[in-house]
């Protein structure tokens, strides 16, 4: 976990890998390591999620937005959770992308 101070807030990177449908968490350190992060921090997390979160924005609104690709798996799901339960949202799916460029596995 990286903490950078900025003017008035303070900015918070952590790397995740792949999620783990057979944890009780969904990133190692789950929810504690998500309730180590001061709510006037910003928090990003960067990594490989191996994660089609879909695109219905009407089920799972404030997280993905509708930029998604169509289909979701399980670590899709682990994610929107983990996302819905912490006020995250799932920031490239707010953007409009080629279909080419929405994979980065097959």
């Amino acid at each position: 976990m990286l903490r950078l101070k900025l003017l008035c807030r303070s900015l918070c990177l952590m790397r995740v890998y792949s999620l783990n449908s057979s944890a009780h968490t969904v990133i190692p350190g789950g929810n504690y390591a998500l309730r180590r992060f001061k709510t006037n921090e910003s928090t990003i997390l960067l990594g490989d999620f191996n994660a089609h979160v879909a695109n219905d924005a009407l089920v799972w609104k404030s997280v993905i937005s509708q930029h998604g690709d169509a289909d979701i798996n399980d670590n899709g799901r682990l994610l929107l959770q983990l996302c819905c339960n912490n006020a995250l949202c799932i920031m490239n799916t707010f953007f409009q992308h080629r279909d080419l460029l929405k994979h980065t596995w097959c």
